[in-house]
């Protein structure tokens, strides 16, 4: 009995975040943190998020930086044609000697990372910079019914020897959408778990 109630709540919670396909699933300005998104190192103003890290290598080499921005779970099916994330950015990258700096969107599929678009320099020697506004504007194909999706804002800084690293990477309307002909059921994993009366990991 515990578990056919169990089944049925969460096939209620399922059944009111299916959606038709062709919707945009989340949209953003990102002039504050989205419900059930994680952050690090990352602000929030009427210019949408900023990631914004340095790293020093004096007086010694330095030991990096990282900051993020993660997107909540959604449910993936193979009943629709395709995802489509696209968000308006500016990066700007610099480092000095044997330094590194970068910038990436991956996706997490049931945790594996897939790389989905990237930018970085590293510096041979001397001061080196980047600077980049084209969207980001990525199509995805090829899910499997129930698969747990999430997408992860990545940047990291490392400098070398007496220089610096900096990244400062600006994100702002971004969005999700599913594009095909039959329903997507999209959730977050949380309401699932809260919907089983468990904890999330």
């Amino acid at each position: 009995m515990k578990n056919s109630y169990i089944f049925l709540l969460v096939s209620i919670v399922i059944a009111l975040n299916t959606v038709r396909a062709d919707e945009i699933l989340w949209s953003y300005d990102l002039t504050e943190l989205p419900y059930m998104w994680t952050w690090s190192h990352c602000s929030f103003s009427s210019l949408g998020a900023l990631i914004h890290i340095m790293d020093v290598g004096y007086p010694e080499d330095g030991r990096s930086m990282s900051g993020f921005l993660q997107t909540e779970f959604v449910i993936g099916s193979s009943n629709f044609d395709s995802l489509v994330i696209h968000t308006s950015q500016h990066t700007y990258l610099a480092a000095g000697n044997l330094g590194t700096a970068s910038v990436a969107l991956e996706l997490q599929v049931n945790g594996v990372p897939v790389e989905l678009w990237e930018r970085n320099i590293y510096a041979v020697s001397g001061w080196t910079t980047y600077s980049d506004s084209d969207p980001i504007h990525v199509v995805m194909t090829g899910f499997s019914n129930g698969d747990l999706l999430r997408f992860r804002f990545d940047a990291s800084a490392h400098a070398g020897y007496y220089s610096e690293a900096i990244v400062e990477w600006r994100l702002w309307d971004a969005s999700l959408t599913a594009y095909g002909n039959l329903p997507l059921e999209q959730s977050t994993w949380t309401g699932i778990k809260a919907a089983m009366g468990c904890q999330l990991q």
